[in-house]
């Protein structure tokens, strides 16, 4: 069988690899192939024991699978059984709780006590803009989610009344405004650019805990490093964007369905998941 890039391909020989995919030609007759259990792998086109499959892939990962090789590629399952090996009963182990669930699960319920969307649009409908950025703050700092140098620029950037009245309707209509998303966002991440608190923590911090069940919260270091290892291409920069930020949220929900042996409850128990794993080799 001749290889050509798109190409679905099984390895008879290797049916534990599952579904592959041609990715490139990487030079003559040898093309790189990614195997959804294994990774990559290299086959000449001459002489190979693959089969074209039509079996339907309907795997988010082909969809945004990174362009350039990697020979960091780790299995999901090789990623439980760390964490397993890590923590004993997985998400459901005190151990995982203590370090990891119960004081996100406290920020989560502070969070909607003091900026619940009742709330938060009572406050804004009598102009307590004051009160409203005091209340952010006080669940910025309720975890060390966030590094204390860009906890200080954002409470530093929050100090003039007009930034602090941009600042409580832009965070409404990000947290509560569901229908034009990306365009919230992109104000969201303008204005904060402005008080020279553009970072992804800040960016994604309020949604993370406001609605756990549909946003990841986004440390760069440890999201490029397991996005790599599993040779998902999240478009990544350190300037804040959309695509970015869309890529990682597909992301979270890739990996989220995949993980589902350990029935996570929602994206904290995902993001803290991640946290765990990227710790295998310190």
């Amino acid at each position: 069988m001749l290889l050509k890039k798109d190409l679905y391909v099984k390895n008879p020989k290797k049916e534990d690899w599952g579904v592959g995919k041609v990715i490139e030609n990487i030079s003559g007759n040898i093309f790189n192939i990614f195997f959804i259990n294994v990774g990559f792998k290299k086959f000449d086109k001459r002489n190979n024991p693959l089969v074209e499959t039509s079996e339907v892939i309907e795997n988010d990962i082909f969809l945004n699978l990174t362009d350039e090789h990697n020979d960091m590629f780790t299995t999901i399952s090789e990623l439980e059984k760390h964490f397993l090996q890590n923590y004993e009963n997985g998400f459901n182990g005190k151990k995982y709780k203590d370090r990891e669930r119960i004081y996100k699960d406290e920020a989560h319920n502070l969070a909607i006590e003091l900026l619940g969307q009742n709330k938060f649009k009572e406050l804004l409908d009598t102009e307590q803009y004051q009160e409203i950025s005091l209340r952010a703050l006080k669940i910025i700092n309720k975890t060390n989610l966030i590094f204390p140098n860009e906890k200080m620029s954002f409470k530093d950037g929050l100090k003039e009344d007009l930034k602090i009245k941009q600042f409580s309707n832009l965070l409404f209509e990000l947290l509560y405004s569901s229908e034009k998303e990306q365009l919230n966002f992109e104000k969201w991440i303008t204005f904060l650019e402005s008080i020279e608190a553009n970072k992804w923590t800040i960016a994604s911090y309020f949604q993370f805990l406001i609605h756990p069940n549909k946003y990841i919260f986004i440390k760069p270091t440890i999201t490029q490093e397991i996005a790599k290892i599993s040779a998902y291409d999240i478009k990544y920069t350190p300037k804040l964007n959309w695509n970015t930020f869309n890529k990682v949220q597909k992301f979270s929900k890739y990996f989220k369905n995949n993980i589902q042996s350990l029935n996570p409850k929602d994206m904290i128990d995902v993001q803290s998941f991640m946290w765990c794993v990227s710790e295998r080799n310190k």
